[in-house]
């Protein structure tokens, strides 16, 4: 028979992120496969209607006011009544506390451990590791990095991921052994682009009547910080467009969070135009990626992974550009390849020259559901 799981999220509705995003997609899939998938969202009250057209048992354990020990009770009493086998812990500090501060979930958690397994995956680490951290992160990231290891402590999970190969590095710092199973896109690819609509975005924002091959389209897809090294890859990409006659046009997509400072930095910069498509579904956010000329990715290179976004760019082969050394400094980086990533170096100019579409679009969901589905059936141990 094969097992059931159940994989416990800080959300699992639709437009709630990237895991909410990645727990449904996965379970979707896994369903597939013949496994009975159960979601559970932490802290999302239960909706009224749910919205769903499949029929996934999901649970909402977000009750204003419920305690993270009134919440384990209802967790456990739903376990036990549906036979759950496996939790699947989707971890984010952020998601399961409001100050990224969740030792309250390992301790609520921990009569649970002997229900069913747990399998924990760990989507970000403890703050205070990357360059230039500040004091109070490095305090709260102390914090949180306590809390993390005595929530593995309590749980004993029988296997534990991360993303990328810089966070098992630092879980191994701590005597955690982790796997690396890296994040796929949040988005179905379809058919298509979306060249005539975006061009027509582009003039009526300008005034000018563009061609579309007087356009390069670069995608940014995440949060942009600050501290993001703007000067680095934008006006390089500004430049080397205007020599081919071309606009630069920045597209952000979706909730794309770029502070007032990071914008006005953006919007100082000679010979680039910004553009706001605004939220769209699934298949035209596919299309509008796969219309991309370049992508830019916020996140730093050594984390790429990581970023459902950025891989979203990847497994369409749009070239995507990242910064090292935002996380390790002067260390050289450790950053896993892949065809279409691009690293922002002095041979910048060299590569986006070379830089080309890498081949059909491939998702990377089969894959990764292929790992889930081999330590939930024991074919790892």
């Amino acid at each position: 028979m094969k097992p059931r799981v159940l994989f416990l999220s800080p959300s699992i509705g639709q437009g709630a992120g990237g895991v909410a995003d990645y727990s449904r997609y996965l379970a979707v899939e896994l369903g597939s496969a013949g496994l009975e998938c159960h979601l559970a969202s932490w802290s999302e009250p239960k909706p009224a209607a749910d919205g769903h057209s499949d029929n996934r048992a999901r649970l909402f354990l977000g009750t204003p006011g419920a305690t993270p020990a009134e919440k384990c009770r209802e967790l456990a009493g739903y376990l036990q009544h549906h036979k759950i086998d496996w939790v699947s812990l989707q971890f984010v500090n952020y998601g399961f506390h409001p100050r990224g501060l969740a030792g309250s979930l390992g301790r609520a958690l921990e009569p649970l451990a002997g229900i069913c397994r747990w399998h924990v995956f760990f989507h970000e680490l403890w703050l205070g590791e990357q360059q230039g951290a500040s004091a109070y992160e490095c305090c709260v990231g102390w914090l949180q990095r306590r809390q993390m290891l005595r929530m593995l402590e309590r749980l004993s999970p029988a296997a534990v991921w991360t993303s990328i190969g810089y966070y098992q590095r630092r879980l191994a710092e701590q005597d955690v052994r982790s796997e690396v199973v890296p994040v796929f896109g949040n988005f179905p690819i379809t058919e298509g682009r979306e060249d005539e609509w975006l061009t027509g975005q582009v003039r009526e924002l300008t005034g000018c009547s563009l061609q579309r091959d007087q356009i390069c389209f670069a995608g940014i897809f995440g949060t942009v910080y600050p501290i993001w090294p703007f000067h680095r890859v934008i006006p390089a990409l500004a430049k080397r467009a205007k020599s081919k006659g071309q606009t630069l046009v920045l597209v952000f997509f979706g909730k794309n969070r770029c502070g007032p400072e990071s914008y006005a930095r953006i919007q100082s910069m000679q010979d680039v135009t910004t553009l706001h498509p605004g939220e769209l579904d699934p298949g035209r956010v596919d299309r509008v990626m796969r219309t991309m000329d370049v992508a830019l990715t916020a996140t730093p290179a050594e984390a790429v992974f990581k970023s459902g976004g950025t891989v979203a760019f990847l497994e369409r082969g749009v070239p995507t550009i990242a910064i090292p050394g935002m996380l390790e400094g002067k260390q050289k980086p450790l950053i896993e390849e892949h065809p279409s990533l691009i690293i922002a170096d002095d041979d910048l100019e060299k590569k986006l020259d070379s830089a080309g579409a890498t081949g059909e679009p491939r998702l990377w969901l089969p894959a990764v559901a292929e790992r889930y589905l081999k330590i939930f059936t024991g074919q790892v141990q």
